[in-house]
């Protein structure tokens, strides 16, 4: 059974603790830090990290608002700036250094302003389908995705095993058992003996309040500082990232290798291919 440990950290509004899990020796100075995407946990990693723990330290964080980690009082501290700082947060209290980094999608753009920082402890740097550009029509599909989703509550894990094969079916094919493994990871169980969602709806606000056409992310200044290598993985149906968002990436960056896999946003990291894409290269 994977177990839990928890850190304090600083927000707005007071502090909050954040869940990560371990893998592998905790004397190992080699470290991975693996973060997860905008409504997903540290545990979509458990395929990955279980590869990869005999090389590394590897530490998969819950994001707050997710997974084990607290929820906030004030939903307008959810955002990118609290993320980054949490994960500062986590690397000095662990005393970290070392550090190599696979981010997918949300997790992907926290390690690259990490890594975009003077004296970055981040050596490698691994984007799973995200880019310095997000289009509007891209973020607006997005955040239409996650606003139409309602507060579903599910009888049993057979209800929310087809729930994420439809929400999440950009994955690809995927195998029963890998399903199962994402259901597991997107509910957590209520009192009454249901499943509900495990992240707090209100990282979802930012959207509801926007008014107008969502603005494009545009993060191309924070990537041009980027000087780590990076492997950056690529769904060939992603609507998040584009193509000649990757062209501009491989023109900024000159040590920037890309992989394609077949599904959309983006690949899940369950794979046997897309694993040994990601140890490969790292090592």
């Amino acid at each position: 059974m994977v177990k839990y440990e928890y850190i304090e950290c600083k927000n707005p509004n007071g502090q909050h603790r954040m869940a990560y899990t371990q893998w592998g020796n905790p004397e190992n100075k080699r470290v991975l830090i693996c973060v997860h995407g905008f409504s997903r946990t540290g545990r979509d990693f458990d395929y990955l990290a279980a590869a990869l723990q005999e090389k590394y330290r590897v530490i998969c964080p819950d994001i707050v608002g997710r997974g084990k980690s607290d929820w906030l009082s004030n939903s307008s501290d959810y955002g990118l700036p609290l993320y980054i700082s949490d994960m500062l947060t986590l690397i000095d209290k662990l005393n970290l250094s070392n550090i190599d980094w696979i981010g997918t999608s949300m997790g992907g753009l926290i390690g690259m302003f990490i890594a975009s920082q003077k004296n970055s402890l981040i050596n490698r740097l691994v984007i799973n389908d995200i880019g310095p550009e997000i289009v509007p029509e891209s973020l607006k599909r997005w955040a239409t995705k996650y606003l139409s989703q309602g507060k579903p509550n599910f009888e049993n894990l057979t209800q929310v095993t087809e729930y994420v094969r439809e929400f999440y079916s950009d994955y690809g094919t995927l195998a029963d058992i890998e399903w199962e493994h994402i259901a597991k990871n997107t509910v957590k169980k209520t009192s009454e003996g249901q499943y509900k969602l495990h992240y707090d709806l209100s990282i979802i606000d930012v959207f509801r309040v926007s008014k107008g056409e969502l603005k494009p992310v545009d993060f191309w200044q924070t990537w041009s500082s980027v000087s780590s290598p990076v492997l950056l993985l690529h769904g060939k149906e992603s609507y998040l990232l584009l193509p000649e968002t990757i062209k501009k990436m491989q023109s900024i960056h000159p040590q920037i290798t890309v992989k394609h896999f077949p599904c959309g946003h983006n690949p899940p990291l369950l794979s046997t291919d897309q694993i040994e894409a990601i140890a490969d290269w790292l090592n």
